[in-house]
């Protein structure tokens, strides 16, 4: 074997990522008496993981950072047994079944699953998109709260909250000087501009020592909020962010974004487009496949044993007897989704009915 190789022979499943994907896939094989018995290699270049459905909490600091953070590594190791290997995959060859990391080393496995996740970019359709300030993913992350606190708070002070009793804030508590506020443009209703513009929203009420409230304005082209879910979730979304102080522009399109201001318009034909102050902006996002590494393949057609594509769960399908039956992939519960991967199924609390179900 070349230099570097671990030599405890091939995984049976090598997966690449341990993000929702590739974990919830590690769980679902150990939940089988074939899969407990596979070895399982996991590769990700992190050993921990920001939960990223809380992410708007983090960056308005109403939640502490390090008490939203999947102990990724640990689980996989002590509740999967299964082996975790931080670096990143700088090369694959689908031929041998082999990955190279950064590091050198070199892994095998009979089965590689490509779980790397997605990229963020801007839509292509509105002028000045890059001013848009991303924060889903890690890095981003921090220069966006570090661009939120420099908005609105003195000097980019953000390491004293209103505090008192169990948390950083009290309902009611909330300081700051007194001036003109900043503006933020929140672009899309769906799930992820919903919850964003409601922390905005509620810095109004109580925020970090020091900080001013912002304006929000949210900014969404179809005529209801949260279009992916039921009439009733989107009426009470548009409720709640009303009550924020939140302004809402429905069946609005944002066109371009300048330095202080955006352009918009309204749906349809008709309509001139107008400015509206912005401060700073965070804006609905196309995901697209990370650019991997060097010669990937991802983007071509699968060579023969590979499969791209969404995961699925593979059973067998039920015949008379006499009859052979052959394995189909099946996805239970399955229901269109949003580009921020969460889907309604009827059971929301926006929805009034019992069992909440929030995926990622």
């Amino acid at each position: 074997m070349a230099e570097g190789t671990h030599d405890d022979g091939a995984a049976d499943v090598l997966i690449l990522g341990a993000s929702f994907a590739g974990i919830e896939l590690v769980h679902q094989l150990r939940r089988s008496a074939r899969g407990r018995g596979l070895k399982i290699t996991v590769v990700d270049r992190q050993a921990e993981h920001p939960y990223i459905p809380l992410v708007q909490e983090r960056l308005v600091g109403r939640l502490d950072p390090a008490k939203s953070v999947l102990p990724t590594r640990r689980s996989v190791e002590q509740k999967a047994a299964a082996r975790y290997v931080v670096g990143d995959v700088v090369e694959l060859d689908p031929d041998r079944k082999e990955v190279v990391l950064a590091s050198g080393e070199r892994l095998r496995g009979r089965f590689i699953v490509v779980a790397l996740g997605s990229v963020l970019a801007p839509p292509a359709g509105i002028e000045g998109a890059e001013r848009f300030v991303d924060y889903k993913f890690e890095g981003e992350f921090a220069s966006a709260a570090e661009r939120l606190a420099a908005l609105l708070g003195p000097g980019g002070e953000v390491s004293r909250r209103v505090s008192s009793g169990d948390g950083p804030y009290r309902e009611g508590e909330a300081s700051g000087p007194v001036g003109e506020r900043p503006t933020i443009v929140v672009a899309g209703g769906g799930i992820s501009g919903v919850e964003l513009a409601g922390d905005l929203g509620r810095l109004a009420r109580v925020r970090p020592a020091g900080w001013r409230a912002p304006k929000v304005t949210l900014i969404h082209s179809g005529p209801r909020l949260l279009p992916h879910l039921c009439e009733r979730a989107g009426r009470k979304a548009e409720q709640h962010l009303r009550a924020q102080g939140v302004e809402l522009r429905l069946n609005t399109r944002l066109t371009r974004l300048a330095p202080g201001t955006a352009a918009v318009r309204p749906v349809g034909p008709g309509g001139d487009a107008v400015d509206v102050p912005c401060d700073m902006a965070f804006g609905p996002v196309a995901c697209d496949r990370p650019p991997c590494w060097p010669g990937c393949r991802c983007r071509a057609p699968p060579p023969a044993g590979w499969r791209w594509g969404r995961p699925c769960s593979a059973s067998p399908r039920r015949s008379r007897p006499g009859r052979t039956s052959s394995p189909s992939a099946t996805r239970r519960g399955c229901r269109a989704r949003p580009a921020s991967g969460r889907r309604c199924s009827g059971r929301s609390s926006a929805c009034g009915r019992r069992g909440s179900r929030r995926t990622t």
